[in-house]
Formats: structure tokens, sequence, C-alpha cells
């Protein structure tokens, strides 16, 4: 009997206060958490972010980073630091541009792939693919010296490329 009221009744007056306050929940239609139908319209991008805008002020900050990374003087890209400071800007962008890519395809389907790529194909992101593409023509820049996963990542834009020249060799 002792047992009973010490752990039975409690335990059963719990459950019923637990049931019934999940019956206080307000209900919702299944439909709740879905945007309504005025931000689904063509007015907004087709991902609909509550952070798109920080998003986009990334972008902004990750191609700037690019940008001066590459627009350095070629020859200091022959010294250690210069080839380490060049592989990392390059690998940052990439890794950053690459997992957005990644990330609205999964999200969206083809809207955040078509979104996606249209947000990374702005004269500046030109820019960069060009100074990347230069900058392994002119041989100041290899696949090897970036992550494989970067690497492969990069291909589209330096497959026809061809290393034209061996400048560092000259340096050192």
């Amino acid at each position: 009997m002792a047992i009973l009221r010490t752990y039975v009744i409690p335990a059963v007056v719990l459950l019923g206060i637990l049931i019934a306050w999940d019956f206080t929940k307000p209900r919702r239609p299944a439909d709740f958490y879905e945007p309504p139908a005025s931000v689904r319209s063509s007015d907004h991008p087709p991902p609909m972010n509550a952070n798109e805008a920080r998003y986009a002020a990334n972008r902004d900050r990750i191609r700037k980073s690019a940008a001066s990374g590459l627009d350095r003087a070629w020859s200091t890209f022959c010294t250690a630091e210069g080839r380490k400071s060049l592989a990392q800007a390059v690998t940052y962008y990439f890794e950053m541009r690459g997992n957005e890519e990644e990330s609205y395809e999964k999200r969206w389907g083809d809207e955040g792939r078509i979104y996606i790529r249209r947000e990374w194909a702005t004269t500046e992101d030109k820019r960069i693919e060009q100074l990347v593409a230069d900058t392994y023509e002119r041989g100041y820049f290899d696949l090897a010296s970036v992550k494989p996963f970067i690497a492969k990542r990069m291909a589209w834009l330096i497959n026809d490329v061809r290393v034209k020249a061996a400048p560092c060799a000259r340096a050192g």
C-alpha cells in the first residue's frame, strides 16, 4: 500500500497533468508554417530566407577578400607567404561559394540552384574567376596548393586553361 501511495498515484496524477496539458496547446492548420501567398509571389527571390540580406552581405565580403588576395603584384606569388595567401584566398572563395550552391539546391531544389548561381554570377565574380584563370595560366597557382574538394570545385574554371610559364622558377 505504501508503494501505491508513494509511486503509483503520483505517477498517474503526473501523467494526467501531462495529457491535459497537451490538449491545451493550440492546434494549427497543416499549412501553418508555410509562408503566406504574398511572400511566395514572384516579387521575392525563390528561396525567401529570413537571413538572405545577411547572406548577400557575406557574399560581398567573400568577394572582397578573394579580390584582395588576387589583386597583389604577380611577383608576390613567388614567395612562400604569397603562395599561401593566394591559396587561402582562392580556397575561401570557392569553399563558401560551393557550400552555398550545394545548400540552396538541397533546400529549394531547382529554384534554389538557379537563384544562388545568379547570386554568384556578378561582375565581381566574373572578375575573380578571370583572375584565378590568369594566375593559373601564368604559372603562379596550381591545384595541388588547395584542398582536393576545392580543386574539384574549380575544375570547370581551369579545365581548358594551359599553364604557359613558370615565372617563380626564374625567381628562385
